[in-house]
């Protein structure tokens, strides 16, 4: 199922970099008009500031700051867009201390129910992680190299962002044993 999830992830980054056209206005006027150059440029703009906690089924404290950068273009009516998070992360469990970074590109899905400046929403997407050692705890992620996939529920309103969501790192099998780690978190984002 991750192979098959990273795999779409692929394609249709690939597609937006391509100037693919979107779901919402019809066969894209110009092809030319996004381009990796665009997409790149945007990735470095700094649109929001996200600050999390959380904690995994066997009670390890989470604590993340993530840079957000919004993709700058929206699909299927301006309800599906999304943004991409650079993170730093910090893991403890008694003393026993991970530390991390993670890359992802996260889609959010926002119906636009009529609720006024009260957007519900849900997100999801699937990255890459680098910690700094394998082993916390009883733990072993077997490798540095992790892959970050995220779910989560939220609500904007105003600048204002809150989300409840689930984190699961492991490396995918590339690496033995791959026990991974669960993470249950609570996400607070301001958008600028």
């Amino acid at each position: 199922m991750k192979k098959a999830t990273l795999l779409f992830l692929v394609i249709a980054s690939v597609r937006i970099a391509e100037g693919a056209p979107t779901l919402d206005s019809g066969p894209n006027p110009d092809p030319g008009s996004t381009n990796l150059v665009q997409i790149a440029r945007s990735a470095v703009t700094l649109d929001a500031v996200a600050v999390s906690f959380g904690e995994s089924r066997d009670h390890i404290d989470i604590y993340r700051l993530g840079l957000r950068s919004d993709f700058g273009r929206s699909w299927i009516y301006g309800n599906l867009s999304g943004f991409f998070e650079a993170s730093a992360n910090y893991w403890n469990k008694q003393g026993d201390e991970v530390f991390g970074a993670a890359l992802s590109p996260v889609f959010v899905l926002q119906p636009k129910l009529g609720l006024g400046e009260w957007r519900p929403y849900v997100d999801g997407g699937i990255g890459a992680a680098c910690i700094s050692k394998t082993k916390i705890a009883d733990r072993d992620m077997s490798s540095l190299f992790q892959f970050e996939d995220r779910v989560g529920l939220g609500v904007k309103w105003r600048m204002l962002d809150l989300n409840v969501g689930y984190l699961h790192y492991s490396n995918a099998n590339l690496a033995k044993p791959n026990q991974g780690i669960d993470i249950y978190i609570a996400m607070f984002t301001y958008t600028f």
